[in-house]
């Protein structure tokens, strides 16, 4: 995770600020109020990865949780700068599995697809492999073929056979094309990956997009053209999101 920008449209950097830890804490993973019983420090890991409310930021270092006694820079008392704005904007990679950096492949209830019928119209991917993971509300982004660079919200789904976009592609879809599901604007519960630096991006069979979790999809960057190292067949794809639920903005 990386900080982005503000909701707000405000340039400049995003605010930070040292917090407590109550946990080992790695860099660029999200972090949250502690809200333990005991209250033992000001930030922790996530609940669960399906539970980061009363969000604070994006750890900018990292910091060993400690109850040694000590002095100096050996001190328990151990601070890390973190984001902390209500409005901030961070960019998370996304993963096909709960570790991170995991690459995307065909699989079934993946994100991987490969066009099984060709669709005239340009409104229908088949593929098995949809399986009953829907994804309604995201994005179907060509990876290959005369749409290649071109994305569209998916609107419908059929278990096991295709997922269907109300806005045409401008070409047909031929048998062989390649395309990716992911996250679209405004989905709200992501799954983060186990250490809490990227999303994952699979929800599973039978689990209807977006999963649980605490944030607000802003836009979503496919990389096939070597920006961030990504190729058609090994897309690299970034999640820019806000929080859903901030210790300063709180549902909780």
């Amino acid at each position: 995770m990386e900080p982005y920008g503000n909701v707000l449209g405000l340039s400049g950097a995003l605010p930070t600020r040292r917090f407590k830890i109550g946990a080992s804490i790695v860099a660029d993973q999200v972090v949250c109020k502690d809200e333990t019983a005991a209250q033992i420090a000001e930030i922790l890991d996530p609940a669960t990865v399906n539970d980061y409310s009363e969000g604070i930021g994006v750890a900018m270092e990292a910091g060993t949780y400690t109850t040694t006694q000590g002095t100096g820079t050996s001190s328990a008392d151990v601070l890390v700068r973190c984001t902390y704005s209500p409005f901030q904007l961070i960019r998370g990679r996304c993963s096909a599995g709960v570790t991170a950096s995991t690459a995307f492949t065909e699989a079934l209830d993946g994100n991987l697809l490969t066009n099984t019928a060709a669709s005239a119209g340009g409104t229908v991917i088949s593929d098995t492999d949809v399986g009953t993971s829907d994804f309604i509300g995201g994005y179907a982004y060509a990876l290959s073929g005369q749409n290649k660079g071109q994305r569209r919200v998916i609107t419908s789904h059929s278990d096991n056979v295709s997922e269907t976009v109300t806005v045409p592609f401008d070409y047909a879809l031929a048998v062989n094309d390649t395309l990716l599901r992911t996250f679209g604007f405004g989905n709200q519960g992501l799954e983060l990956t186990t250490n809490y630096v990227q999303f994952n991006m699979v929800p599973g069979a039978a689990v209807n997009l977006p999963d649980t979790g605490h944030a607000i999809v802003w836009d979503v960057e496919i990389d096939i053209y070597g920006l961030d190292g990504g190729t058609a067949t090994a897309p690299v794809v970034h999640t820019v999101w806000a929080f859903s639920d901030h210790v300063f903005n709180s549902l909780a």
